[in-house]
């Protein structure tokens, strides 16, 4: 017997997400008359518009003077852990959107999913994301987490770090 969908209209809730999206944001990267500055302020906002999932924050990791994260996962903790980078043109951060999306890799994957929040432009000159990027890993070694159970990803933007570490 096929399991039930606790959302059966989650399909319904992700369709209308998606077209939000397209017609709202994405055409905001295509104007050349918008700097970084007008770009973080209008995602902030956007950010604030989007559902906020059961225990919004994951559980908050200093990593260094300048680097936070957020740890999702399972209890008891697994050892394995997905080092996870957020997109966002290297300008950006929408938190209520990565946190839910850690919350589901973390469900999916049955491991802890480590969410740091990279500095970004133009506040922070390159390669400050990467160095970060590269703190994060670092602290997961010296955490206790062996290599061979760290699995470094991100999306877009995140995807240049995780390549890079």
């Amino acid at each position: 017997m096929p399991a039930t969908n606790p959302w059966p209209w989650a399909w319904l809730k992700r369709k209308s997400v998606n077209w939000a999206l397209r017609s709202t944001i994405k055409p905001l990267w295509r104007r050349k008359d918008l700097g970084a500055e007008q770009l973080q302020r209008m995602l902030a906002h956007a950010n604030a518009w989007l559902p906020v999932p059961g225990g919004a924050c994951g559980r908050a990791q200093a990593i260094n003077q300048h680097l936070q994260a957020e740890w999702f996962g399972p209890e008891p903790p697994t050892r394995r852990v997905l080092l996870y980078l957020h997109g966002g043109a290297w300008i950006v951060h929408m938190p209520r959107l990565y946190r839910s999306a850690a919350r589901r890799l973390s469900r999916v994957l049955q491991a802890r999913v480590l969410l740091p929040d990279y500095r970004l432009a133009p506040e922070h000159r390159f390669p400050a994301g990467s160095d970060d990027a590269l703190a994060a890993y670092e602290f997961l070694l010296a955490s206790g987490v062996a290599a061979h159970d760290i699995v470094l990803g991100g999306d877009s933007a995140g995807g240049n770090p995780a390549l890079v570490t």
